[in-house]
């Protein structure tokens, strides 16, 4: 039986003869005394306390889930200000030229997409640059019918990363969560660890501060991607598949004899 179902059937009969109390006329008994020198530990009394408490909250054991989210987690008032009213003013043009920034659905405000675009002669304008001619050269979406949905998983606009960014619920007390999306970047380059996300104390709540806008916020991370030596991983771009094999195929190949 699974450790899980085993410890709810504990707790729910132990829940039960609590309720009920003991049978008539049943002798109460001592507790057993454990044989010298074998003590339960004090940790391992606790983690099952912990866990035997944990069970009726789990779903499935007794507790219905809520759909809603708890009060906690639910945007403030203000964060919801801030966020719609920075993403009014980015829209209407006053983000600079090297960042812009979208909604992917508008059922959740604070939810963002960015591009921002490296400075001119850095490295990593460089390796984007490289891998947009790729990109072309490999059809780039413009015949496929993707639209905005496949430039967004391919990085969008040639010589642009591809940011998201996830508005705390009590933002702008603490700062966004932000990640790449696309390209992929070299290991321990640009500021980008392994999951994408941007590591730098500026996103701390520590190193953040309220009065930071959002289009500031971008034209760090644009430095901050350059300044690391952030590199695109060329090799995780495939190109297209060369449909003749041969680098120098004959201009009038003979007849295969067992043809």
């Amino acid at each position: 039986m699974p450790l899980r179902s085993t410890l709810a059937s504990i707790t729910s009969t132990a829940s039960w003869r609590r309720r009920a109390g003991p049978r008539p006329g049943a002798p109460t008994a001592a507790p057993a005394a454990l044989p010298p020198g074998r003590a339960i530990h004090p940790s391992a009394h606790a983690a099952f306390s912990g866990l035997a408490a944990m069970l009726p909250a789990m779903p499935g054991v007794g507790a219905r889930a809520e759909a809603a989210a708890p009060p906690s987690m639910r945007p403030t008032p203000e964060a919801t200000r801030e966020v719609l009213g920075e993403l009014r003013r980015l829209r209407r043009g006053q983000g600079g030229s090297h960042a812009s920034v979208w909604v992917p659905d508008e059922a959740d405000a604070f939810v963002w997409r960015a591009r921002v675009r490296p400075a001119e002669g850095s490295p990593l304008a460089e390796d984007l640059a490289l891998l947009g001619s790729i990109n072309e050269d490999d059809g780039g979406g413009g015949g496929g019918g993707g639209g905005q949905a496949e430039q967004d998983e391919q990085g969008g606009d040639q010589g642009a990363v591809l940011l998201e960014l996830r508005f705390p619920p009590d933002y702008p007390a603490h700062p966004p969560f932000v990640r790449v999306l696309a390209p992929r970047f070299l290991m321990h380059t640009g500021h980008v660890t392994v999951g994408g996300s941007i590591c730098a104390e500026l996103l701390t709540s520590g190193g953040w501060s309220a009065g930071i806008k959002v289009d500031t916020l971008l034209e760090m991370i644009r430095l901050l991607l350059v300044d690391g030596g952030g590199r695109v991983d060329m090799r995780r771009v495939s190109p297209s598949p060369n449909p003749n094999p041969n680098p120098n195929p004959s201009p009038d190949p003979s007849p295969n004899p067992s043809a």
